[in-house]
């Protein structure tokens, strides 16, 4: 409402103002309050509905109209008693604090939800550069593998042929785990099954060619956060 054009918020706020004059018509003349109280629901509305200006044009023209139809003498704009005077006067004051009150409650409002576009954008930049660096450092340990394997095939010698060998098993079990190490809605995701029993086969692996080695692995399943239990035995 508030990015409607000039012209349609202040018809609205005129409108709104003598639809509570009509109302204020039929109240009993002696209910505490009148005949601003009525009023101010039509200054609150305009004013967090549109902007201060509108709350300032419901706020002057309930004024007029109260004085004009409500306060005796009534058909003019003259005020003969002091109290009447003094009447107004808090009136007016009170109504244009409340649409200065309520503006600037919105523009917070306003700051609160820029900045928090701002944070929502700047995750969304922080989960691309995390997941780039990822991306890059998966392809690192995936090149380091080769290239150990490749020196590897090029040595005569049995021994450093098997200890390189053997790095280039652990550092493609590196990259398994990482892998599987994921980020998915701001949080990390992991199945305490699928992951344990995975990284026990790869450590199998990368590992069987210096001893023998047997494993029996019993884990639940759970979410990245949840305790989960499990034995593993490792002989």
């Amino acid at each position: 409402t508030r990015a409607w054009p000039t012209w349609a918020r202040y018809t609205v706020t005129v409108l709104a103002v003598f639809a509570t004059l009509g109302f204020s018509l039929v109240l009993p003349p002696q209910l505490p309050g009148t005949p601003f109280l009525p009023f101010f629901l039509a200054i609150i509305i305009c004013s967090a509905l549109f902007d201060h200006g509108s709350g300032m044009v419901a706020v002057l023209l309930s004024a007029a109209l109260s004085k004009w139809y409500l306060i005796a003498p009534t058909g003019t704009l003259n005020v003969n008693s002091a109290d009447d005077i003094a009447g107004l006067a808090l009136f007016v004051a009170i109504g244009l604090t409340t649409a200065g009150i309520l503006e600037a409650l919105h523009r917070v409002a306003s700051d609160l939800t820029r900045a928090n576009e701002r944070l929502v954008a700047s995750e969304g930049d922080k989960d691309l550069l995390l997941q780039e660096a990822s991306h890059r450092f998966n392809n690192e340990l995936t090149m380091l593998t080769a290239l150990l394997r490749l020196q590897a095939r090029g040595l005569q010698d049995e021994s450093a042929r098997a200890a390189l060998d053997t790095t280039a098993d652990r550092v493609h079990v590196l990259g398994k785990v990482h892998e599987r190490l994921r980020r998915v809605n701001h949080s990390a995701v992991v199945d305490t099954r699928e992951f344990i029993t995975s990284l026990c086969d790869d450590l199998k692996t990368a590992l069987v060619g210096l001893r023998p080695i047997g494993m029996k692995v019993e884990i639940e399943s759970h979410a990245a956060g949840a305790c989960g239990s499990g034995r593993l035995d490792h002989q």
